[in-house]
């Protein structure tokens, strides 16, 4: 027994239960030693390793002259055993295809024995969203996530709050992102589309996965609007298509209208901001389109929209001598939906931001009211 390589022999048997954790990108490490899989996966040829050893010393036993052969066919045995190991296991734990998809298996289960998601496993798959530096990983991620939303909101028994793990990170993901580039920001438009289609075919009132997804699109957005300077027309395109699944989401779940036109007022005054003054106006129409829709419910309050609005027109104001005609107009087509008349209607606007501690908007609605009374005065006289 004195002939036997133990080293390389131990070396290889225990080769599969260090592979993985060393092997694996630092990303993603964290994520396999969470799950028992890998420890499985790594015993079951550990433990098929020691068979053979025990059948490789049995017959050196019986047999003594061929002892080496013996043993150089272990290792071999074993070389091939860790080679095996390396590939599945490399696919498996140390890719992000193979993690990605452990997820999604994880979650999935969960969702088919309970209902739910699995919300451990959403937090890796966000972390690794997260974490890395690469689009295309994050492509990958996202690709997982709109699968995971179209099977839960196709789940039997979905009642629209199951995503509320998901969808609140989301932003997070993109926000993480340094590269400055777009090509993953239209996909969440196409995730949220779903929510909203299925909730609304099953006819399920505007609950968390509708209010967190309107959420996560204002988030979005803002995120966006900040690249304007190196991408105008990638951001003018993901933003025009945020505002349009926002758009259509109030109008096929008005309980979402209230807080559609908040998030679109946010959009529109960072939009602003960073001198995209044509998002801020198209943001002002589509308020207007909103208040204006006829046969809306009791619940819905027109003042908070209209507040919103003349809000959105007040920024507009300000810095566009040349627009105020035509701004002029949008706030005599919301003034009828107000029910007073303009001055008190903008005062009522004024209010409503000073108390929501918007005090820079609340100067600019002042302003504009002056500017707007001094205009109606002159018109009056000329008449």
């Amino acid at each position: 027994m004195t002939d036997i390589p133990f080293g390389p022999i131990v070396t290889l048997i225990l080769f599969p239960a260090v592979y993985t954790p060393l092997a694996a990108p630092r990303e993603i490490r964290a994520v396999i030693l969470k799950r028992k899989q890998w420890i499985i996966t790594a015993l079951i040829p550990i433990f098929m390793s020691f068979i053979f050893l025990f059948l490789a010393m049995f017959y050196v036993t019986r047999n003594t002259s061929f002892s080496e052969q013996i043993w150089y066919g272990l290792i071999l045995i074993l070389l091939l055993i860790d080679l095996s190991v390396a590939i599945v296991m490399s696919y498996l734990f140390n890719t992000y295809d193979g993690l990605v998809q452990q997820l999604e298996l994880e979650i999935f289960s969960s969702l088919k024995k309970s209902g739910k998601l699995n919300k451990k496993s959403v937090s890796d798959l966000l972390e690794l969203g997260i974490k890395t530096d690469s689009w295309q990983i994050r492509n990958l991620i996202l690709s997982s996530m709109t699968r995971i939303v179209e099977k839960t909101c196709s789940h039997a028994e979905y009642r629209g709050e199951s995503l509320e793990a998901l969808l609140l990170r989301l932003v997070e993901v993109f926000d993480a992102d340094s590269s400055g580039n777009l090509q993953n920001f239209s996909m969440p438009a196409d995730m949220i589309r779903s929510i909203i289609f299925i909730s609304k075919d099953r006819e399920l009132e505007v609950r968390d996965d509708i209010q967190d997804s309107v959420r996560s699109l204002g988030g979005l957005s803002q995120i966006v609007i900040k690249k304007a300077e190196s991408q105008p027309r990638k951001v003018d395109e993901i933003v025009f298509r945020y505002i349009d699944v926002l758009d259509m989401t109030a109008t096929l779940h008005l309980g979402s209208l209230n807080q559609v036109s908040q998030v679109l007022f946010e959009i529109g005054i960072q939009a602003i901001s960073n001198n995209l003054t044509h998002i801020g106006f198209i943001v002002a129409n589509k308020l207007n389109m909103l208040i204006s829709r006829d046969s809306l419910p009791q619940k819905i309050d027109k003042s908070l929209i209209a507040s919103y609005s003349l809000g959105i027109i007040s920024h507009l104001w300000s810095d566009n001598l040349s627009l105020r005609a035509e701004l002029t107009k949008k706030v005599d087509a919301i003034i009828p939906y107000t029910n007073c008349p303009i001055g008190e209607a903008v005062d009522r606007s004024m209010f409503f931001f000073m108390n929501i501690m918007g005090f820079e908007t609340a100067d600019k609605l002042l302003a504009m009211k002056v500017d707007l009374l001094k205009s109606k005065e002159r018109t009056h006289k000329k008449k």
